[in-house]
């Protein structure tokens, strides 16, 4: 018969790994939530001159990429080369906080009209679809965020594309971290409400 093989590991061993352990539990720093907001659209309210019929604006479907649909904020090192921040992580799922901000950002610059939500809710019918698809959405090496689009601003009861525009939005990072990435984020869907509202604005009145 065979006896069994004993391995014996020396108590100060066992001891140097447990607090090995300990040391890498305690000095992972804390994860932090991010959100992007809405931005005040200064000087962008609009009243929109056909009283009689009720705007709808029905926003989506949003397409995101798939490298932006993760829990954690992501950063361009290269044209070809990705970095994701395992500690900096999106309090919502990304494509869900971009489209309620869009949304929003838009209801504050028209007075009399209904932004919904694709696949929408709404007693009064859709006049108007907003398809959006992102294209791009990060942080450069220097500290750009750039925001690349495409979107179609399309009349509901005909189908009748009113409007499509391939889209690049720029700015440059204040503060060099994720809640100034963020911020840059969000003034740059800001700076996307305020096109599709000036392109409202062309086709209602």
């Amino acid at each position: 018969m065979y006896s069994p093989i004993r391995i014996f590991i020396h108590p100060g061993l066992l001891a140097l790994t447990f607090i090995f352990l300990a040391a890498c539990a305690t000095t992972s720093p804390p994860t932090s939530y991010y959100l992007l907001t809405p931005e005040p659209l200064v000087g962008a309210e609009r009243i929109l001159s056909k009283d009689e019929v009720p705007l709808v604006i029905s926003l989506g479907p949003v397409q995101i990429p798939a490298y932006l649909d993760r829990p954690q904020i992501v950063t361009r090192l290269t044209e070809h080369r990705l970095r994701l921040k395992n500690f900096a992580h999106w309090a919502e799922p990304f494509k869900s906080n971009f489209t309620r901000v869009l949304a929003q950002n838009l209801s504050s610059q028209f007075k009399r009209a209904q932004v919904v939500v694709f696949p929408e809710k709404s007693q009064d019918p859709v006049t108007h679809r907003i398809p959006v698809q992102i294209l791009r959405f990060d942080a450069d090496q220097s500290g750009t965020v750039i925001l690349h689009v495409t979107w179609s601003l399309v009349d509901k009861n005909t189908d009748k594309v009113l409007k499509r525009k391939n889209s690049d939005f720029r700015r440059v990072v204040a503060d060099k971290d994720e809640g100034g990435t963020v911020a840059a984020m969000s003034g740059l869907v800001g700076e996307f409400s305020l096109e599709i509202g000036e392109a409202l604005d062309q086709v209602v009145d």
